[in-house]
């Protein structure tokens, strides 16, 4: 795992920049390149399956850096017909909050193919529950990238958490 100082950023070119340095600086030097792995969810009510999911892709290698990518408040609304409880900064920071995350960026579009195509992954995860509908199946095929389902964990589910929440 890779530590960065700073873990937000608004722009995932500005992330891409970082990640390309670090790789040519690690090249010159005799090192192995880390894999650059990204994942984008909502993380709306965020609970131990979110958690489990990202750790998981974290340590599918050794050297690796985690990018995760955080839907914006308008994709809550639009998707799931409800206002979200927690704004997209408050739940970047506390996506930014795990050790095993290297960086977090907002996504603001109506899927992650933007920050794929701009990150440029060597692997794309996504959730076994989404295995059906990648909308970004393209994005990552362009860049050559890898896409990895990991399966969701029983009993976690933002949807019942919050219905439950409701009663």
């Amino acid at each position: 795992m890779v530590v960065f100082r700073r873990k937000i950023y608004n722009d995932p070119n500005e992330v891409w920049d970082i990640i390309n340095t670090l790789k040519i600086n690690m090249i010159t030097q005799g090192y192995e390149v880390p894999i650059v792995i990204t994942i984008n969810g909502s993380f709306e009510v965020l609970h131990a399956g979110h958690i489990n999911f990202l750790k998981r892709a974290s340590e599918l290698y050794f050297n690796n850096i985690l990018v995760v990518s955080v839907n914006s408040d308008a994709y809550i609304r639009d998707t799931k017909n409800r206002p979200p409880f927690m704004s997209q900064q408050d739940r970047m920071t506390i996506i930014s909050s795990l050790e095993f995350v290297d960086f977090v960026v907002p996504q603001n579009r109506t899927c992650a193919s933007y920050i794929i195509e701009t990150i440029k992954p060597n692997i794309h995860c996504v959730s076994s529950e989404y295995k059906d509908n990648i909308a970004e199946m393209n994005a990552i095929k362009s860049v050559g990238a890898t896409l990895l389902i990991i399966d969701r964990a029983e009993g976690y589910s933002s949807s019942e958490f919050i219905e439950r929440i409701k009663k």
